[in-house]
């Protein structure tokens, strides 16, 4: 499932130059840890540049443990190479106006009342190579906007069209 959750907050990981803890609020006071949300975060997104911000998470993923410690959820990024062929990460970002809880769904549809409980790791696998940065900074599903209540989910613009969103 995935959702709008605000990151409380975001700290190094100690031991890993890789791993963030995150705390991250998914609405509805449902906190919970989330932590090394994609291989190498640390590298490319401070955790003071993730506190307080507003980001989409895949939540129903089975629960793991990175560095002995468990992890949630994951904060979904689309990464690319700059023109000095420099990898950038940055986190989609919601629509003003969004809030921890909302959900997020393909444009044209409505929300599903229930999503599977837990989410394979197989599973999570199958969706992923769909996910991509469309035109004009859209984070999609199989050429279908990603989308909240609020309106489109995006990417900032030094992401390029035809990014990989994880």
């Amino acid at each position: 499932m995935k959702w709008v959750a605000r990151i409380v907050s975001a700290e190094p990981l100690e031991n890993s130059a890789k791993l963030l803890r995150l705390q991250a609020d998914l609405g509805g006071g449902d906190t919970r840890q989330v932590m090394a949300v994609m291989a190498g975060l640390a590298q490319f997104i401070s955790p003071q540049q993730l506190a307080g911000s507003l980001v989409c998470v895949a939540s129903n993923l089975k629960p793991a443990k990175l560095a002995g410690q468990p992890s949630e959820a994951m904060v979904l990024a689309a990464e690319a190479a700059d023109a000095a062929g420099n990898i950038i990460v940055r986190t989609l970002l919601p629509p003003e106006g969004s809030q921890p809880g909302d959900l997020v769904h393909l444009d044209g549809s409505t929300a599903p009342a229930a999503y599977p409980k837990v989410l394979k790791l197989d599973e999570w696998r199958k969706v992923v190579p769909g996910l991509v940065v469309a035109k004009g900074g859209k984070a999609t599903f199989e050429g279908t906007p990603l989308v909240t209540s609020q309106g489109l989910v995006t990417l900032p613009p030094e992401i390029p069209d035809g990014s990989e969103i994880h």
